[in-house]
């Protein structure tokens, strides 16, 4: 059985491209995100997931994604401001709208300790079932990934992967040498206490109870809700892909 080392609420979103107030698929996405609120912790962090969407998970190949944490706070009003739409004004087009972010998805996650690896797991608690838009961008009714952070001290393996020098996170000495001079290191939860935490996801299974042997069930909690945990206005924020799997 895995080692749980975090356990807590997590919440999917998508920001539609700019002026694609009602985006028809995962064509339309400009970016995608992942919220992951810890259990018994005041402390919000928000992952911004790379490719648009999740890795397909091991039976369909073991594919690999990049994320990386955009922001750590202890506030989740910190966190909803991100997500808000605005407009602003360019040069060549005048004033364009960059739509808020949509909820995709509201679940319980584990972070767990398995081997010599890391995992994070995740069940949804809605929408249920899954629908168009959990399909475009990769999200599954439960899944569990690989998960590695990156040492900061070693250059992105392409330079079209990762973020740039000035934006990486700075570990304590502790933390830092866990590393061992190695690329890459097992993930803990002070590493995603770190603005700039770089993370590799690898699609491991569709059945994180059975690989890790992790009971997750996030109707337990009392269902997890982004527009409560966050203070999200619905009015702002269209509830449809979250209730039931359609794009707006």
């Amino acid at each position: 059985m895995a080692e749980v080392l975090e356990r807590g609420e997590l919440h999917f979103f998508y920001r539609p491209r700019v002026e694609r107030n009602a985006p028809r698929g995962d064509a339309d996405v400009q970016r995608f995100m992942v919220v992951l609120a810890p259990d018994g912790r005041r402390i919000w962090r928000l992952v911004f997931v790379g490719a648009k969407r999740m890795p397909e998970l091991a039976r369909r190949g073991r594919e690999r994604n990049w994320a990386w944490v955009a922001k750590v706070a202890g506030d989740p009003g910190d966190i909803e401001m991100e997500l808000r739409g605005y407009r602003y004004r360019t040069k060549t087009r005048g004033e364009r709208d960059q739509p808020s972010a949509r909820p995709a998805g509201d679940g319980e996650y584990v972070l767990a300790r398995h081997g010599d690896h890391t995992h994070l797991a995740y069940a949804l608690a809605r929408p249920d079932p899954p629908g168009d838009v959990q399909r475009g961008l990769g999200i599954a009714t439960q899944a569990s990934y690989v998960v590695a952070v990156k040492n900061p001290e070693w250059p992105s393996p392409r330079p079209d992967a990762g973020l740039g020098e000035e934006q990486t996170a700075f570990y304590p000495r502790a933390l830092q040498e866990k590393f061992r001079n190695r690329r890459w290191g097992e993930v803990e939860p002070a590493h995603l206490d770190r603005d700039g935490a770089e993370l590799l996801l690898v699609g491991a299974t569709e059945d994180p109870e059975g690989e890790l042997g992790i009971h997750l069930d996030p109707a337990e909690r009392g269902a997890p809700d982004a527009f409560r945990a966050l203070g999200l206005d619905r009015r702002d924020h269209p509830v449809a892909p979250l209730f039931t799997g359609e794009w707006a």
